[in-house]
């Protein structure tokens, strides 16, 4: 016995939904508030080059910029206060970018657990639910399991940083390269085991 869609549908479900189905002519038109955006991010753009560009200029010259405003979206100079890491006499070595990520990680954790309790609430009307979650003003508290993420690129961040910082002072960089992959095959030769018993 073969089934195809021409068959009959015992339980009167849909047999394709194509609600998310696409062409190469879907959206094809761009709106006004499309093309809005889009100068705003080609704006953002140029300015990020230009003055990336004028900053890095500006460091092999040995000069200082006019205003502040001219480097505002440089990647050079943004790049070296979101990474610089301090010394402390108690606290050790920081990064100081990674304090706001865990800030707003953790708030937004909250908080997406504070909806799903709500949800989660036999008293609430499902139909309300269903449409508040296909809403835009909805999808900070619908995509809050991604900011977990966070906390692993901090952690895998942190250990590569904190290796070749301590590696590199005693080796070159290019042994310090060639050993990266002897590195991987330890951690899962150690780790693999492991694993392979709870199996």
């Amino acid at each position: 016995m073969t089934w195809s869609s021409e068959g009959k549908n015992i339980l009167k479900l849909p047999l394709f939904v194509d609600n998310y189905c696409s062409t190469q002519d879907t959206d094809s038109k761009l709106d006004a508030g499309a093309v809005i955006v889009l100068v705003l991010f080609a704006l953002l753009f140029t300015c990020t080059i230009l003055e990336t560009a004028y900053d890095i200029f500006l460091e092999y010259a040995g000069k200082k910029p006019t205003h502040a405003i001219c480097t505002a979206f440089s990647m050079y100079s943004n790049g070296k206060k979101l990474l610089k890491s301090t010394k402390y006499s108690k606290a050790g070595e920081q990064v100081f970018c990674f304090h706001g990520m865990k800030f707003i990680s953790m708030w937004w954790i909250i908080s997406g657990h504070g909806a799903i309790s709500m949800f989660l609430a036999p008293a609430l009307d499902y139909e309300f639910r269903s449409h508040w979650q296909t809403q835009r003003y909805a999808q900070y508290i619908a995509s809050a399991h991604i900011c977990v993420d966070t906390f692993f690129y901090i952690s895998g961040f942190l250990m590569a940083y904190l290796y070749f910082k301590q590696s590199i002072s005693r080796k070159s960089a290019t042994k310090q390269a060639g050993s990266v992959p002897m590195m991987i095959i330890h951690r899962y030769l150690r780790c693999g085991i492991v694993k392979l018993n709870t199996l």
